[in-house]
């Protein structure tokens, strides 16, 4: 009886430690590069897979959360898939391609939510962000920043269908240093552009501006399209720094106080500003084609009218109605006369 309990007990321990490992080899994310596909189990695989010539794909199969900045090579395409990912210090996503691989410089992130505990949601050091369907939220810094300088990808810089949370920070920032700043001089972002459309971009902190620059002389420009709200803390100044160019569509203010809630979170005090969504195009109601003329209803021919015999209609002188009592007075004669 020992013998088989002993046993009972070690099966149930190999079968534990078999699903352990069965759990933690679940793969993390598939990365493609040209035509081979690759399932990762960790954050370091995925990152060490990414090519720095700019044409790698990624596709998130389950949560991520790494405790440092989850750095890539080089530009990505990155699905994320519905899932969330999250780096506990640094910037939860960030692209340092060199200026040496800069074959394809195009970032696109979609499908999900990116979270920035402590530092940016995503940085792009080089080239262009195409950023769709997703919600990235920074509580103490910037949602987006971008430090590019080269104005010849302003053409694929987008934000659509999305929401930017930040607190410390903008929500959207062209983020390169100016000289004296205390920070490595940069070039300085001189008319670069990026247009943000169908998106909400909440800034609940005092004293920070949703869409800013971190080079005020910079002339940078923000197009703004169809449904944009922006959400500021109301004892900020504005929305938007003297750094910045707003074009597009015009943001006006809706009257009020508002409040933001995000993940259990409410951020109170806020103003609130929007851009106009496009009337709506009512299709003309077609013209009902003219109907055939329809034919004329042949009229009843007129039964004709049996004299009642042996009656003179008389000329001149004498009514119808005289004429007709005159003939239904024959003919009752004529029948009273045949039944006889």
């Amino acid at each position: 009886m020992k013998k088989l309990l002993s046993l009972v007990l070690a099966l149930t321990l190999i079968v534990t430690s078999l699903a352990g490992v069965a759990f933690a080899a679940d793969p993390i994310a598939e990365v493609t590069n040209g035509d081979k596909t690759q399932k990762v189990y960790a954050v370091d695989d995925m990152r060490d897979l990414v090519k720095p010539d700019g044409t790698t794909k990624i596709k998130l199969l389950s949560d991520v959360t790494h405790d440092v900045a989850i750095e890539f090579c080089g530009a990505v395409e990155l699905d994320l898939n519905g899932f969330t990912i999250k780096a506990t210090t640094g910037n939860c996503i960030r692209i340092s391609n060199t200026t040496e691989n800069r074959e394809n410089q195009h970032t696109v992130v979609k499908n999900g939510t990116v979270i920035g505990v402590v530092i940016m949601g995503i940085r792009v050091n080089y080239g262009s962000l195409e950023l769709r369907d997703c919600t990235v939220f920074s509580p103490k810094s910037v949602a987006v920043g971008i430090y590019e300088p080269d104005t010849k990808y302003n053409e694929k810089n987008i934000i659509d269908n999305c929401t930017l949370i930040a607190g410390g920070g903008g929500c959207f920032s062209w983020h390169a240093q100016p000289s004296g700043t205390g920070q490595p001089p940069c070039d300085p972002q001189v008319g670069l552009n990026i247009k943000i459309q169908n998106t909400t971009m909440v800034q609940f902190t005092e004293g920070n501006n949703a869409i800013q620059t971190r080079t005020p002389e910079g002339g940078s420009f923000v197009t703004l399209g169809d449904n944009v709200t922006i959400y500021a803390n109301e004892y900020s100044e504005t929305y938007v720094n003297p750094g910045i160019t707003l074009q597009g569509k015009e943001l006006k203010q809706v009257e009020g106080s508002f409040s933001y809630e995000y993940s259990g979170n409410k951020y109170p005090m806020l103003a609130k500003y929007e851009t106009g969504a496009p009337a709506p195009v009512v299709p003309e109601t077609p013209t009902a084609p003219a109907q055939p003329a329809q034919p004329a209803t042949p009229s009843t021919p007129a039964v004709p009218t049996t004299p009642a015999p042996d009656v003179e209609v008389p000329k001149t002188g004498v009514s119808v109605m005289a004429l007709g009592v005159m003939a239904l007075v024959s003919l009752a004669g004529a029948v009273i006369t045949k039944k006889h």
